[in-house]
């Protein structure tokens, strides 16, 4: 496909190292700010926890943003995640090919997908402003991401220095802003890791991915208003693995607990004729989610060795019953 999108449209400020972040793109016109998150997300440097942080904070910004925005009569974000073509239904269905949206590709990365040294596609938000960028607006995000790297995730996201540049590359307010960088940072609601409780914490974490997919499908229906094919889907997931898997999995937040159930039904009833509900494909998807989960087992220091046996002993029973399932 040849390229539609002019690279002239499109600035990009390349972010210190050590941050979170590695560049901000903007293309103001189109109302695009792009998100690069840093090679530390693809090092092994930080955590899993630590990976998810930069997108819980992206989307408590953006939501509270959009509150506050509807309040006083101005647009609203939304959050584009990737770019492969499905029918919005990837989170459910294992079954939708992954095909590459080119279309996609041009318009969000006309200057070029960011990787890291080992080759993995770097972790990225496009913030999609349903307006043009102005100094007003992305000041307010772009404050906000800073903050909650300084004060909340204790890792710098961005500072000054960026969010100065970024700002001298877009035009000023048309108008007299109807709120601003504080008003956010006061609504925002809190991330988990300022959370103490762990049932609390938890299920903020679920909230929160609920939001940015909330945030993902708003996208969706504001491209088909404009004639665009965006779909959302979950090719960004490789960079954010599961949290300690106990501590989600016996509070039911993760896939894998309803993988292991859809299982377990088949145990209890030891029924092989059930397996009609699940295809082939289906049932290998779901071994290789439970031999990964398997796996990570050991690593997991937010349980204790007699939790982890038993969840493992589980795992085990129903690996071996979708081995009788697909041989049946």
């Amino acid at each position: 496909m040849l390229a539609q999108n002019d690279k002239r449209q499109w600035q990009r400020v390349t972010c210190s190292p050590g941050l979170l972040l590695q560049n901000i793109e903007v293309r103001p016109e189109k109302g695009l700010l792009n998100l690069t998150g840093s090679e530390k997300f693809c090092s092994g440097e930080l955590s899993q926890t630590e990976k998810r942080d930069l997108q819980r904070a992206v989307t408590s910004i953006v939501m509270t943003y959009n509150q506050i925005a509807a309040e006083h009569g101005e647009t609203p974000i939304s959050i584009h995640e990737n770019h492969l073509e499905g029918d919005g239904k990837v989170y459910e269905d294992r079954r939708i090919p992954r095909k590459s949206n080119e279309k996609d590709y041009d318009y969000y990365h006309t200057l070029g997908v960011s990787y890291a040294d080992n080759g993995k596609m770097l972790p990225h938000y496009h913030l999609e402003f349903n307006g043009t960028l102005n100094k007003h607006n992305v000041g307010i995000i772009l404050d906000n991401l800073k903050h909650l790297g300084k004060q909340v995730i204790k890792k710098d996201i961005l500072t000054e220095k960026e969010i100065t540049a970024v700002l001298e590359k877009l035009p000023e307010h048309n108008g007299t802003p109807g709120f601003n960088a504080a008003m956010v940072r006061e609504q925002r609601p809190l991330l988990p890791n300022e959370i103490t409780d762990p049932t609390a914490r938890v299920q903020r974490r679920d909230e929160l991915e609920g939001d940015f997919i909330s945030l993902s499908s708003h996208n969706t229906e504001l491209a088909a208003d404009k004639d665009r094919l965006f779909i959302r889907n979950a090719h960004m997931n490789s960079f954010r693995p599961a949290e300690p898997i106990f501590e989600c999995f016996s509070a039911g937040q993760v896939s894998v607990i309803d993988d292991l159930r859809k299982i377990e039904k088949y145990l209890q009833s030891d029924n092989s004729e059930s397996s009609g509900q699940l295809d082939f494909n289906e049932l290998l998807a779901i071994h290789f989610s439970l031999n990964k989960a398997l796996k990570e087992l050991n690593g997991d220091a937010s349980s204790t060795v007699e939790q982890r046996q038993e969840l493992a002993a589980r795992f085990g029973a129903g690996i071996e019953k979708i081995k009788q399932l697909v041989t049946s």
